[in-house]
Order: structure tokens, then sequence, then C-alpha cells
């Protein structure tokens, strides 16, 4: 099985998971610590500017879409592998 995220990184570094229910008021750094935990980049989408207040000052940042997939064993087809494994050969 598998199961995907959507990241959005912007050009000072910060990036941020959808997957979080939190408002995202302090900078986050999510996408390291998720490929750090397995996931892997699928596919990067151009998102174009945004622009935060920062200090008071407005600051302007480029944005991309990042698409994570984990793959993980499903549960039902590691049993069935272990049972046939299991069996003797005639």
């Amino acid at each position: 099985m598998r199961q995907y995220r959507y990241v959005m990184a912007a050009s000072d570094g910060t990036s941020y998971d959808f997957a979080r229910h939190d408002a995202f008021e302090e900078a986050c750094y999510d996408l390291p610590e998720l490929l750090a935990e397995g996931w892997k980049p699928v596919r990067e989408t151009p998102m174009g500017q945004g622009s935060w207040l920062i200090g008071g000052e407005p600051r302007t940042f480029a944005l991309v879409l990042v698409l994570l997939e984990r793959k993980f064993a499903d549960s039902k087809q590691s049993g069935k592998k272990a049972e046939a494994k299991k069996q003797p050969a005639e």
C-alpha cells in the first residue's frame, strides 16, 4: 500500500505539511523530517509566489507544492507471504 502527503515548500527553506491540522503561524521545516522518515518526493508543482508579513514587513517567496509518497507493507499480504513460506515443499 502507499500513503501520500502534500508539502508546501518556500524559497526561504520553510516547508509546511498539509496533513497537520494546526495553524502555520510559526516557521516550520516539515519536509526534511518527512524525508528522514522515508517519504519520497514524487512530483513538484510550482505555485508561483506568496507574500507574508514577517516582523511587520511584507516578504515574498517562491512556492512549490511537493507530493510525497511512502510505501508500506500491507498486513494482509505480508501474512499470506509468511504462510506460503512456512509450507513444506513436496
